[in-house]
């Protein structure tokens, strides 16, 4: 299932949203996205989000992967 536009916020308050109200309710790291993602591209991110973490990278790395698997598949 996918969650696109859990980080967006109504303009009133910064935490409206789904995600920075799990952070505000102290879940120590959240991946959300502001914007919609195509289905193929969000695959593509999470296949290389959670294999880099399987493979030992940090958060920050393992983004870094998912971002990079959809560069170059849109490329």
């Amino acid at each position: 299932m996918g969650a696109c536009e859990s980080s967006r916020v109504n303009g009133r308050s910064a935490w409206t949203g789904v995600a920075p109200a799990l952070i505000a309710a102290g879940v120590p790291a959240v991946l959300a996205m502001q914007y919609k993602v195509l289905d193929d591209m969000a695959i593509l991110f999470s296949q290389a989000f959670y294999l880099s973490l399987a493979a030992g990278l940090t958060i920050d790395e393992a983004v870094t992967a998912g971002r990079l698997a959809m560069l170059h598949k849109s490329s």
